[in-house]
């Protein structure tokens, strides 16, 4: 078999990548969250440490205005907690709570449950390397922010 060229394996990516926005997009509406606010709370879960907004906004690359109303409701339902400095009393940070964790990996499990079913069936070899791959391919966007990659 003849290696894809770059163009048919950005092609590929780009077409998995709509269908599950779109996936997302449909299991997030019932819980009343938007991919934005599922990036914010994900990332601060994965982080599991205190984190400023700014250091949301950019990691996530929503403005700093949306990351701040997210955080506002997220702290209203519980999910979130703001932590103040000690060195600047004006200085907050936010994690996650166990109630933000909760909710996530319920989130979490009730969009995707066929893909436990469907990994299970990939060696742990492959389910390593193409979590590798992942890695390279949003470090290669990542460092490129422009649309010229």
């Amino acid at each position: 078999m003849a290696s894809p060229s770059v163009g048919e394996l950005m092609t590929r990516f780009g077409m998995a990548a709509q269908l599950f926005q779109t996936k997302l997009e449909a299991g997030l509406a019932p819980y009343g969250l938007t991919i934005p606010q599922m990036s914010v709370l994900s990332h601060l879960v994965a982080l599991a440490k205190p984190l400023r907004v700014t250091e949301i906004a950019r990691a996530v690359e929503v403005g700093q205005p949306a990351v701040t109303k997210m955080l506002t409701k997220f702290e209203h339902a519980g999910w979130v907690g703001f932590i103040t400095s000690a060195e600047d009393r004006r200085s907050k940070a936010v994690v996650a709570t166990d109630n933000g964790r909760e909710l996530l990996a319920e989130v979490q499990q009730s969009i995707f449950p066929t893909l436990g079913g469907f990994f299970s069936e990939w060696k742990s070899e492959d389910l390593a390397n193409f979590s590798e791959y992942l890695k390279k391919v949003i470090q290669l966007m990542d460092d490129r922010p422009q649309t010229n990659i």
